[in-house]
């Protein structure tokens, strides 16, 4: 039997090798892109939870503000599938997560490519609102959820009063941002992506947005439209208003941040 010389088994390594490493990137590019087609699911189901929300109060998105200790994915915790009570919804306390500090937390809101570990004490999410005004002024904040600038009801500092659009005033679904996928830690991590917390920084706006890390390797972040389908786009492909020129941040009329375009 013909044995392998030294030299030829070192070029059948050699050819296995240059093989692996056309095949391994293959491989990556695949996995991510089933992590992907994950996140999207994710939102998807995300956006049924929200539908029937809404469907049940009055049209609102939800995001009742801290003075109610409910944020917006901890009240749709009765449509997700976790089937929480008013009591669960509102456990845990506000800077790590309500429903997440006593485990009662749901996939669903974390990307399978977020591998963050920046709430030791809550559960991690990668999505969050479109930012919201109640000012009625036109500037960044003109998505389905945030905070007032009007006083609340009771006189209170106005970013107190929490701020949710109705669906009646959402002119284009299909183009309107209810769900931006983000992983920049904006002004403080533990408040900003702790699943439950209600604090006014976890929803999202296009100046934070810009600054997210690059998790996808096309840069292209998913984004739940309010007909319920999922879009895949770059910031600036986020930042594109309806006359095709290019918004700034700190004026996001006519883009997918503006929802009442």
């Amino acid at each position: 039997m013909k044995k392998f010389s030294l030299i030829e088994l070192l070029v059948v390594i050699a050819i296995i090798g240059i093989l692996a490493s056309f095949i391994l990137p293959s491989l990556g590019k695949s996995r991510e892109k089933a992590q992907v087609t994950i996140c999207k699911n994710n939102q998807k189901q995300i956006g049924l939870a929200i539908y029937m929300y809404m469907d049940s109060n009055n049209g609102k998105f939800p995001l009742p503000g801290q003075i109610t200790d409910i944020s917006w994915d901890g009240a749709l915790g009765a449509y997700d599938g976790r089937n929480l009570s008013s009591d669960e919804m509102k456990s845990g306390n506000q800077w790590t997560g309500f429903a997440a500090a006593s485990g009662l937390n749901s996939n669903i809101y974390t990307c399978p490519l977020d591998t963050r570990t920046t709430v030791p004490d809550g559960y991690l999410r990668s999505y969050g609102p479109t930012d919201g005004s109640g000012s009625g002024t036109h500037n960044s904040l003109q998505g389905v959820a945030g905070f007032s600038a009007d006083p609340g009801p009771d006189g209170e500092a106005s970013w107190y009063y929490g701020f949710t659009r109705n669906i009646s005033e959402i002119n284009n679904l299909s183009t309107a941002g209810f769900i931006a996928e983000t992983y920049n830690p904006g002004i403080n991590p533990h408040l900003r992506f702790a699943q439950g917390g209600s604090y006014h920084n976890s929803r999202v706006n296009a100046a934070w947005f810009q600054n997210n890390e690059a998790i996808h390797k096309d840069l292209k972040f998913n984004f739940l439209l309010g007909d319920g389908h999922v879009e895949p786009l770059t910031f600036v492909q986020s930042m594109i208003t309806t006359d095709g020129s290019v918004a700034a941040t700190n004026d996001v009329r006519g883009t997918i941040w503006d929802v009442t375009k």
